[in-house]
C-alpha cells in the first residue's frame, strides 16, 4: 500500500481516515490488471448486486460516472486491508465485503451497510467474544462468514468469532480495512 501509481501501486488510492470514504477502492486491485486476466475474477459468485467489469478499462471508467452509473467499487466483491505489510503476516490483505462492525474504540458500519463511496473501517484489536459485539459477517453473501486472505499469502475461511481472533491477534492496533459500496 507504499507503492506510488507511478511505479506499479495505488498509494495514492489510499484514505487516511478512518470513517472516510474509499471511493476508489476498486484502483487497488486495478493496478493488478497485468497480473490478473479479467476483473472478472474480482467479483465472488455469491455476491449479488455486484457489476462484473469485461475488461479493466470498463471497470475504471465506469468509476468515473455519476449516480447509479458509477461503478467502480461495485465491479469488486472484495475488501482491502490498508494495515498489511510482510512484517504482519496475520493481518488481513483482502477479504470478503460483507463485514459487520460495532466494537468499542473503532469505526463503525451502519447498519443499514455501508455508504454511497464506500467507508475505511478501523476495526482495532478491541473485539469482544461476546455474540453482537464487535466485528463480524452478515449474513448476505456466506451466510455469517467469509473467507480472508492474509499477509503471508494463505486463505482463511472465517467465522464472526475467527474474524474477532485474526483482529486482537494482527500486530497492528488499527485493522484499517477499506470496504467498497
Amino acid at each position: 500500500m507504499s507503492v506510488p501509481a507511478n511505479e506499479g501501486g495505488s498509494s495514492e488510492y489510499k484514505q487516511a481516515t478512518p470513517g472516510g470514504t474509499v471511493a476508489s477502492n476498486f484502483m487497488h486491485f486495478a493496478v493488478m490488471s497485468n497480473e490478473l486476466s479479467t476483473p472478472k475474477i474480482l467479483v465472488c459468485p455469491s455476491d449479488i448486486g455486484r457489476n462484473m467489469a469485461t475488461n479493466f478499462a470498463h471497470m475504471i471508467s465506469a468509476a468515473a460516472q455519476s449516480g447509479a452509473n458509477r461503478t467502480g467499487n461495485k465491479s469488486i466483491s472484495f475488501v482491502v486491508g490498508y494495515d498489511a505489510t510482510d512484517t504482519f503476516p496475520s493481518m488481513i490483505l483482502s477479504g470478503d465485503r460483507n463485514l459487520t462492525n460495532n466494537g468499542t474504540g473503532s469505526t463503525q458500519i451502519p447498519a443499514a451497510g455501508i455508504p454511497l463511496n464506500g467507508l475505511l473501517v478501523r476495526f482495532g484489536i478491541n473485539q469482544s467474544p461476546v455474540p453482537g459485539a464487535g466485528a463480524g459477517y452478515d449474513r448476505n453473501v456466506h451466510s455469517g462468514a467469509g473467507n480472508a486472505l492474509l499477509g503471508d499469502g494463505s486463505v482463511q475461511a472465517m467465522t464472526t468469532s475467527r474474524l474477532r481472533d485474526q483482529f486482537r491477534t494482527s500486530g497492528n492496533d488499527d485493522n484499517l480495512i477499506g470496504v467498497g459500496d
